[in-house]
Order: C-alpha cells, then sequence, then structure tokens
C-alpha cells in the first residue's frame, strides 16, 4: 500500500504526476520516463479543457446572456475548426511514393493549407462561405441543390432523419448539423457522427448552462447555437446522416465519360457544398450587388449601394434565408458577406481565448507557488 499527495496527480485520468511534480520528485530521470511523456499532451489537454469548461461556468455566473451567447459562438468555431481539418486531410491527399515535405509531415501540411486563409478565419472566427470554399479548394466548390419533397415544396435533407429541419430555412438546415433532439433515447442508428468533437462539445456546454442557469437558458443557448449559425455559416459540406462530409462519386447512372471526368477530380474538387439563396423578391438588388463587384460590372454609387445592402439585409434574415435547392437554381447565393456590408466575426469566442490563455497562466503560476510552499 502507498500513500499518495492529492495535489501533484492527476486523478481523472489513470492517476499521473503534474508537470511540476515531476519536476519536484525528478520522476523524469527515472525508468518511468517515457511513460510520463506519453501523458504528458493528456494532462495538457485535460488542464485546458477543464479550465474552458470553469471558466464557462464564471461567464454564466458573471452575466448569463453574455455565458450563453459565448458557448453558442465557442460551438459554431469548433465546428468550423472541424470542417477546415477535414478539407486539409483531403487536400493533403498525396500518393504515397509523393517527394513533397507536405506528405510527410501532417501537421506542416494542415498549416499550409490553413495559410490560405487570414488568420482569424483560419481560427474559425469568421464563419465559413462560398469564398473562404473557393480559396480553399483554388477553383469553384461543386454546390448541391438540395431534392425538394413532394409535399409542403420543403427541402430534403438526407432522406426522412432530419424532416423536422426540413422547412426550406437556412437556419434550419445548420442547426440540424448540432441538434440532439431528434436522436431519441434507445434508438440504435444515430448520426455517424453522432460524437463529432464538435457535437460533443455543443452537449457539454449546454449541460453546463443548464447545470448553472436553468433549463429555459439551456433552450436559450440552442436558440444562440441555431441564430449564429444562420448568420456565420453560409456555406457547408454537404451532410447526410452517415457523413459529415458526402463527396461527387461516379456511379453507374454515369456515362463513360462522365466518370472518366469525375476520376480525374481532386479529394477537395469532389467535396459537395450547400448554401444559401435568397428569395426571388431580391433578385434585382442581388443582381445590382454582384454588378458592382464584378470586373468590368456596372459600378454603384454611395447611395445606391448602400440601399442594395439594406434592402439584402432584410433578405438575409433568418426567416426568410432559404436553402439552395434543385427547383430553384437561380444563383441568388450570398457568396461573401461583403455584399452586406459587414464581416461576421465570434467576438465573444475571440474575448473568451484571451482570458482563456489568462486563466490557465494564472492557475499554473498558483500551482508553482504551491510547490514552492510545501
Amino acid at each position: 500500500m502507498a500513500w499518495f499527495p492529492v495535489d501533484p496527480i492527476h486523478w481523472n485520468i489513470t492517476p499521473t504526476f503534474t508537470r511540476q511534480a515531476i519536476k519536484r520528485l525528478a520522476l523524469a530521470a527515472n525508468a518511468f520516463q517515457k511513460s510520463f511523456h506519453k501523458t504528458l499532451n493528456i494532462q495538457r489537454s485535460l488542464s485546458h479543457e477543464n479550465a474552458m469548461f470553469q471558466l464557462f461556468r464564471d461567464y454564466l455566473r458573471t452575466s448569463k446572456e453574455i455565458g450563453i451567447q459565448t458557448g453558442a459562438q465557442l460551438s459554431i468555431q469548433s465546428y468550423i475548426q472541424e470542417v477546415l481539418a477535414l478539407l486539409a486531410d483531403r487536400w493533403t491527399d498525396w500518393p504515397e511514393d509523393s517527394l513533397t515535405d507536405l506528405a510527410k509531415d501532417h501537421k506542416k501540411r494542415h498549416e499550409e493549407f490553413r495559410a490560405k486563409l487570414k488568420d482569424d478565419e483560419a481560427l474559425g472566427l469568421r464563419g465559413l462561405s462560398w469564398t473562404m470554399a473557393f480559396n480553399l479548394i483554388g477553383g469553384r466548390p461543386r454546390i448541391v441543390g438540395v431534392r425538394q419533397s413532394k409535399a409542403g415544396g420543403k427541402t430534403r435533407n438526407g432522406k426522412a432523419h432530419f424532416a423536422q429541419y426540413d422547412t426550406g430555412l437556412w437556419k434550419d438546415k445548420v442547426f440540424a448539423l448540432f441538434a440532439w433532439d431528434d436522436e431519441r433515447e434507445g434508438v440504435s442508428k444515430k448520426r455517424g457522427w453522432h460524437n463529432a468533437p464538435f457535437r460533443i462539445l455543443t452537449r457539454r456546454l449546454h449541460s453546463i448552462v443548464v447545470e448553472e442557469v436553468g433549463q429555459l437558458a439551456g433552450h436559450r443557448f440552442l436558440d444562440c447555437v441555431k441564430e449564429y449559425a444562420g448568420q456565420c455559416l453560409l456555406a457547408i459540406p454537404q451532410y447526410d446522416y452517415d457523413k459529415l462530409s458526402v463527396m461527387y462519386k461516379a456511379s453507374k447512372h454515369h456515362s463513360r465519360e462522365a466518370q472518366e471526368e469525375i476520376s480525374t477530380l481532386s479529394t477537395l474538387e469532389r467535396t459537395n457544398w450547400l448554401v444559401p439563396q435568397m428569395s426571388e423578391e431580391f433578385q434585382g438588388d442581388f443582381g445590382a450587388i454582384i454588378g458592382h463587384y464584378s470586373q468590368g460590372g456596372r459600378r454603384l454609387n454611395k447611395e445606391k449601394l448602400k440601399a442594395a445592402r439594406s434592402n439584402l439585409m432584410r433578405g438575409f434574415h433568418p426567416l426568410r434565408l432559404g436553402v439552395y435547392s434543385s427547383s430553384d437554381k437561380t444563383p441568388r447565393i450570398p457568396v461573401t458577406t461583403l455584399f452586406f456590408g459587414k464581416k461576421p466575426k465570434l467576438k465573444q469566442a475571440v474575448k473568451f481565448a484571451e482570458d482563456l490563455n489568462e486563466y490557465i497562466a494564472e492557475q499554473e503560476a498558483e500551482s508553482e507557488d504551491d510547490l514552492e510552499e510545501v
């Protein structure tokens, strides 16, 4: 039997000593050196995660609404980062005999891929858009028109699995990525990406909101997730019930020429994308804005540009913005938020990241001080 002190050990995983304890006890020099080094990254990850959730609780206790908004933005940011990682993996789908350094270094490949974006875009703080997809792919993304159901003109969304989100509104289309109320208890068949990191984070943040400020606040949190998703995710990889990102593949229904053409596309080029679509009533203003930003197009003076943007903002409202569908392929797609004269940014997520770095630094400093006193 052996007695161990509480503070120097992480008891929430197979008991491992903290970094400070390792230094103090000189354990890194003994036969367990490799074992401690292997757990170092795990310890860092757990410490960062625990600190994040504790700080989020502090946010909620200080201001319920700001805390809820911050949590919702963290969920959106997590989804964006997952999409970027997925696309980076496809961009780096090199043959095994590739001689490029990028094919040998996974981390470097991801860094090179994200370098196509601005810093805040690469951090997932500027949402997703057609323009971002274009920059990442190096060409036009493959846009898929969502099929229409026979009844009610509502969009279909992966068989009938997402029926309750098939309202035809973009905000509901993107909210299905985060929601779980359609997954009944005891049902063995769940989304193939049910436990994707951004979904795990969303459920965890939601549970903390309910614990700290109540069930009604939990509903408010999910409403915020839907609101921010509808505003910031203006292009997403097409998903179905099994895959978070569906790819364009050749089938027996394609002609031989089409099959050969598809086979020449890169994995990034074969990634299917879903986008929102503005209603027909905004066709005039949409066309004027497109012309204004197009090379050789008709430029608008300040007054007309301001008026067109103001009108488009009405069409950008969550209760108006629809899903680009197969029944209406007129390209009224908001490819960039410049159309509206603004750049969405997850500002609360930015502030939270800054506060979290300070919070972790303070905790590490306190831990060092405690060990020096022992």
